[in-house]
């Protein structure tokens, strides 16, 4: 797929790209390197996606360096304790698959 015009690159973690979709107010994420530009929808809008990324950004700062183990990957306890504060606003499921999306 071709890049659309109505993409607006508002984030990124790591290279892979949170695009604005200006036709539906939608975020998408997208795999950098994936050899063609597909993005998912992943926010239903830039206020989900912030409040989303508040809440990581708090667990984050509790964890502080108890959050990586030896082989930096995130302690379960911390994968839970983000799961269990994004469920109330997104639901059990989607606060399943936005942390996993996250590598938590």
């Amino acid at each position: 797929m071709d890049w659309l015009d109505e993409w607006l690159i508002v984030a990124d973690q790591g290279g892979d790209p949170f695009i604005l979709d200006r036709a539906t107010g939608a975020i998408l994420h997208a795999w950098h390197g994936a050899g063609a530009w597909k993005p998912e929808p992943m926010f239903v809008d830039v206020f989900s996606m912030a409040l989303v990324l508040g809440i990581i950004g708090t667990v984050h700062e509790e964890a502080g360096d108890e959050l990586y183990d030896a082989e930096f990957e995130v302690r379960p306890a911390w994968r839970t304790a983000l799961r269990a504060r994004l469920a109330p606003v997104l639901g059990t499921t989607e606060a399943d698959d936005i942390a996993s999306r996250f590598d938590w």
